[in-house]
This record gives structure tokens, C-alpha cells and sequence, in this order.
């Protein structure tokens, strides 16, 4: 049996006849309370994923926190899902947070400072961007106008220049 008892001042009291109970209890409870620090790599599990990112737990914390599409790999106009899976393990670095309690990560940071490789493709051949490039490319195309590679100009389909 375990009693845990926490009073006003914020101190928390385990107690246990069995020594082995007693100490994973300790440890999830520090894992809880733990202060995340800009700088520390973590175990980490990805827990899902956006087009722009990841969001990974750290291991016995319950804390999270994303890693940008950016910080995933050196690779540019890469897709998240071709680099990282739901479930998967890995090693994470805070890079920052914000004072409404964001946190982001780094893979990459992580991995240059453990002198790993850069994350490679699940398949192990390279990431293919989404049609037209990528999307921030596909985004630009459509806040165009149709059949131009910029705002319509006088005699193609602009109005006519006035006369003084």
C-alpha cells in the first residue's frame, strides 16, 4: 500500500511499507513535476502529426510540445509523415517556450549534438513534395490569378489606362 499526501505549502509525502513501490512512485511523481529546460534532450514518443509538425510527448512526463516541420531534417519542403510516425521513439532537444506554456523541439538540434546522422525517410529515399513543389508553393499559385505569374497588366486583362 502507498499513501500520498500533499499539503498546502506544495509538499508531497509518500508513504510505503514496500521499498520498490515507494521508489516508482518517486519517479513518476518527479517525472510529472519535472521543469522542462531550453538546451536538455529528451526521450521522446510522437504522439501525432500536422502538416507543419510534430507534436511529441516527453517519456514519463506527460509534457509536450512541438517539433516544427523545420527541425525535423536539413531536407527542404519535406512532408512530416515521410520522416516520422505516430508511436515512434525519439530523441528530442527544447529549444524554446512561450509564457502561454508552448514548448518547442528540435530533432535535429538533438541529433547534431549526440553526433548522430540527420533523421533520414522512413522508406530511406528522399521526401517527395506534395503537386506544385510543396505547400507554401501550391499556396502561392492560388492567391494568383488564373493563367499568370502576377497581377494582371495593361492589355492582359487589366482595366485600360486612364487618360489625364
Amino acid at each position: 500500500m502507498i499513501e500520498i499526501n500533499q499539503d498546502d505549502s506544495g509538499e508531497v509525502v509518500i508513504a510505503s511499507k514496500d521499498r520498490v513501490a515507494l521508489e516508482k512512485v518517486r519517479a513518476i511523481i518527479e517525472g510529472l513535476t519535472q521543469e522542462l529546460k531550453i538546451g536538455t534532450i529528451y526521450p521522446a514518443k510522437v504522439v501525432s502529426l500536422k502538416d507543419f509538425g510534430a507534436f511529441c510527448e516527453i517519456a514519463g512526463t506527460g509534457q509536450d510540445g512541438l517539433v516544427h516541420v523545420t527541425e525535423i531534417s536539413e531536407a527542404r519542403g519535406i512532408r512530416v509523415e515521410d520522416y516520422l510516425q505516430v508511436g515512434m521513439e525519439v530523441e528530442i532537444k527544447m529549444v524554446s517556450a512561450d509564457t502561454q506554456g508552448r514548448n518547442r523541439f528540435s530533432i535535429k538540434a538533438a541529433r547534431q549534438e549526440r553526433g548522430q546522422p540527420q533523421l533520414g525517410t522512413l522508406s530511406g529515399l528522399p521526401s517527395t513534395p506534395g503537386p506544385a513543389g510543396g505547400m507554401g508553393e501550391r499556396r502561392f499559385q492560388q492567391s494568383r490569378p488564373m493563367g499568370s505569374g502576377g497581377p494582371p497588366r495593361f492589355g492582359q486583362g487589366g482595366p485600360p489606362p486612364r487618360n489625364p
